[in-house]
């Protein structure tokens, strides 16, 4: 989640406003996506993409 991710990047020691601006980027990328592929959103989607499988 972004919560998690937040604190996460909070606790390695990033700056609040960049770890709000890289979430900002990631809430766009998603929002375009969706209205580029003409979807809903998914919350627990996981992606079956190769690259993204050792994350999962």
């Amino acid at each position: 989640t972004f919560r998690r991710y937040y604190l996460r990047k909070l606790d390695q020691g990033k700056p609040k406003p960049l770890v709000l601006n890289n979430i900002a980027n990631k809430l766009l990328k998603i929002a375009c996506t969706i209205i580029r592929n003409n979807t809903r959103y998914i919350k627990d989607y996981r992606s079956i993409h190769p690259m993204y499988l050792k994350n999962a």
